[in-house]
């Protein structure tokens, strides 16, 4: 039956429906060539559809990140990267290639919603694509805007993703856990950290110098300029510390995956000299706890941060949320006076979850 309606659903939402105007890497004959290499003889094999090359640092430590989780759990593994360019491109020929028993991974993040319609497109035409295979989305934050579009689009997804039968949705804070049960679909889906948080810890002694400033300049920002003005201004007053502005978002317009690594070091680094950090982005949030870094915390348009944090952070005594700048005048110094604690979880639970919901017909390639 499920078959059935993925093939409605594949009819009557084409694969045209989704742009790829973004810059492209692998031509044909690199295309083929991967294909070899996970030919018969290689299998199963990790298939990392959707890898970003836009410019986001946040989304491009997830893809790093992941990678290395996904490795260290299933070593021997063969994991294949390709970017939603580059699998949009050649959707078709993976369709046909790709064998049952291999897991198709989706990156984690914030984009599964309406406000970023063409990874959302993306990842139903995944879904609509590959009904045979088990498929893995990493823990993304849920957000459709309560308008009609918004409504809409929600609904198109969670038909996608109710009909596919070996779909597992991980989500990373509990608002958009709570989002999935409301929808009946919380018992294919699981909460689980931001993988961003796995393998990162930067610990040692470092010199930390300034108060870093690392504040959001588009849609999803709720603070006026008047009032970024003054977080600034309130930094200088209460640290001493000379004012260093910063964003997630790197100044080329979009980062390869071989260069991903060296930029992602580098921000953690920027993090680890802080002395101090206030930001509304999650993953200022995030590399402030990997870095062992105060931080306070605003919210942004939507429930991102303020979940995440109330979900896995609240208890590691250097990060604090607020939710004005007179809050985070009185709140400031309790962070930057507190010992730092690193933050813990048990990360072979995935494994687990991986196992028990994913890959009951796969081979015994893939026991541990």
């Amino acid at each position: 039956m499920a078959n059935k309606i993925l093939d409605f659903l594949f009819r009557h939402m084409p694969l045209q429906e989704i742009p790829f105007q973004k810059r492209m890497t692998l031509c044909e004959e690199n295309f083929r060539e991967m294909l070899a290499v996970f030919s018969a003889g290689h299998r199963p094999a990790i298939w990392f559809f959707g890898t970003p090359s836009y410019n986001n640092i946040g989304d491009s430590a997830i893809a790093l990140s992941a990678r290395t989780l996904l490795q260290d759990l299933f070593p021997g593994i063969r994991i294949c990267e390709i970017s939603q360019e580059d699998a949009t491109c050649w959707m078709g020929e993976l369709r046909n290639f790709l064998s049952g028993e291999d897991l198709i991974v989706l990156p984690g993040g914030g984009n599964m919603g309406d406000e970023y319609p063409d990874i959302e497109q993306f990842r139903r035409s995944v879904l609509l694509n590959f009904p045979r295979n088990p498929i893995l989305s990493l823990p993304q934050t849920i957000f459709f805007s309560d308008t009609e579009r918004g409504r809409a689009e929600w609904e198109k997804s969670i038909c996608i993703y109710h009909a596919h039968p070996k779909f597992l949705l991980l989500v990373r804070e509990q608002q958009s856990y709570e989002w999935l049960k409301q929808h009946s679909f919380h018992r294919k889906a699981a909460l689980f950290p931001d993988p961003v948080l796995y393998g990162n810890e930067l610990p040692g002694e470092c010199s930390r110098n300034t108060a870093l400033c690392c504040l959001r300049n588009d849609v999803e920002s709720v603070l006026t300029e008047k009032e970024k003005k003054a977080v600034e201004q309130t930094l200088k007053d209460q640290t001493g510390l000379p004012v260093s502005m910063t964003d997630t978002v790197h100044s080329e317009s979009w980062i390869s995956a071989g260069g991903r690594a060296d930029i992602v070091e580098s921000k953690l680094m920027e993090f680890r000299k802080a002395g101090v950090v206030v930001t509304d982005r999650l993953h200022g949030m995030i590399f402030s706890a990997i870095t062992q870094t105060p931080c306070l915390v605003f919210r942004n348009y939507n429930h991102k941060l303020e979940s995440f944090y109330n979900t896995w952070l609240k208890d590691l005594p250097q990060i604090a949320f607020v939710n004005t700048v007179d809050e985070l005048k009185d709140r400031i110094a309790g962070p930057m006076k507190t010992p730092p604690v690193p933050f813990h979880y048990d990360w072979k639970s995935l494994y687990s979850l991986i196992m028990t919901n994913l890959t009951d017909t796969l081979s015994k390639g893939w026991s541990a």
